[in-house]
Order: structure tokens, then C-alpha cells, then sequence
């Protein structure tokens, strides 16, 4: 592991730190409805209490967006899910 590899492991742990806290904090106010799309149906990272099958009418879920974090190189991203408005509907 390099050093940038070491830094992005780092700053995606921080990240994913506070943003657990972030939810643990809300969750323990009210409940909370999150929309999730790609990796969050299969592995969400936090524990949930309720799972039901939704959509959003007027988007598509595509695999335009390239990523290195956890998947592909810099030379070749991995394709990750997002969000993409459907202007066919």
C-alpha cells in the first residue's frame, strides 16, 4: 500500500465514521428513511429495522460513474451505480 492508498483508506474511515455517528445521532431522534440504489441494497453498513421495495418515477439506474475506491484503477475505474434523470418518462 502507498502512501496515497494509505491516505484514502484513512479519510474514507474518517468519513465513514462520522457519517455512522451522524446517523446514530438522527436515528436516536426519529426515525429516518434512507433511498438506497446499488451497493446499499446488498450491503448497506449499518443495521436497519424495516426494508421495503421502492422506486423514484422519472430516473434510471445506470452505470456511467467510474470509481476507484474499492474497485478499478486509475486507468480503468469501475462502474458504479447512480442515479440518472429519465427524460423518456
Amino acid at each position: 500500500m502507498d502512501n496515497k492508498e494509505a491516505e484514502m483508506d484513512c479519510t474514507e474511515l474518517k468519513m465513514s465514521n462520522a457519517v455512522e455517528q451522524k446517523v446514530e445521532e438522527i436515528v436516536r431522534k426519529e426515525p429516518i428513511w434512507i433511498f438506497g440504489y446499488g451497493s446499499l441494497c446488498w450491503n448497506p453498513g449499518f443495521g436497519y429495522q424495516q426494508s421495503c421495495i421502492g422506486y423514484i418515477t422519472g430516473f434510471s439506474r445506470r452505470f456511467w460513474q467510474g470509481n476507484t475506491t474499492h474497485r478499478g484503477t486509475d486507468a480503468k475505474p469501475g462502474r458504479v451505480a447512480t442515479l440518472v434523470e429519465d427524460k423518456e418518462v
